[in-house]
């Protein structure tokens, strides 16, 4: 399984709109906020998640069986 961190996109600007109007800053301030709650201090991208899945369907990863892969760059999500 794979457990994306956040992704630029609909979902995030939904989140950080929100943040927006109830706290009077702005879009970029805001999305500065979250990215800087991530230990590497960026959002995940979509490339990363494919990156994630090509290693897992790959040979090189024969032997991995069940395991939890967080793409988060560092911020642990598990749903």
């Amino acid at each position: 399984m794979i457990s994306p961190g956040p992704i630029p996109g609909e979902r995030l600007d939904r989140l950080l709109a929100t943040q927006v109007s109830s706290r009077g800053l702005t879009v970029e301030e805001v999305g500065q906020e979250f990215a800087r709650l991530s230990p590497l201090g960026r959002f995940v991208e979509p490339a990363d998640i494919a990156d994630a899945v090509l290693f897992l369907a790959s040979v090189r990863a024969a032997c991995i069986t069940g395991e939890h892969l967080n793409v988060s760059a560092g911020t642990v999500t598990y749903g």
